[in-house]
């Protein structure tokens, strides 16, 4: 086996946090793509219905921001879910370039069944966590996040 170089305690530790974050990161996914992709969406998909579902009517570029997309990516899943029925893309009249999404009636009905039983498989995953633990992840990670913009 190869080993692996040495680090000061400072860098080592970084390094060891960022893979038991990962790891916790990487089984999570791991879980929730089963019930997301059990119902025919990609995460790119159900992440941009749950925003449209929770937050109402949003531009394209809105949308990639709040969805953590890519302008690529979420071109690809406007199309898809258009077709699918699940959004409806409204154009601009006045600007061609500027497209407002709105979820369907039939994208609302998928994420008011879908969106409780992902609720409850989230806190199932986080369940070796008491509350305690929960507010102290959620308050060191919110930290983490704030300095790193």
């Amino acid at each position: 086996m190869k080993k692996l170089p040495q680090f000061d305690e400072n860098i080592a530790l970084s390094l060891s946090t960022w893979v038991e974050l990962m790891k916790a990161f990487s089984k999570i996914r791991s879980l929730e793509m089963e019930l997301i992709e059990a119902n025919g969406l990609t995460i790119g998909q159900f992440s941009l219905l749950e925003l449209l579902y929770h937050r109402g009517s949003q531009s394209v570029g809105a949308a990639t921001t709040l969805a953590k997309s890519t302008p690529g990516n979420m071109t690809v899943v406007v199309k898809n879910l258009a077709k699918q029925g699940m959004i409806v893309v409204d154009k601009d009249p006045k600007d061609k370039r500027i497209s407002t999404l709105s979820i369907s009636e039939k994208g609302s009905e998928l994420m008011k069944n879908l969106f409780p039983e992902h609720a409850k498989r989230i806190d199932r995953f986080l369940s070796g966590l008491d509350n305690d633990d929960k507010e102290a992840v959620k308050k060191l990670l919110r930290k983490l996040n704030k300095s790193l913009k």
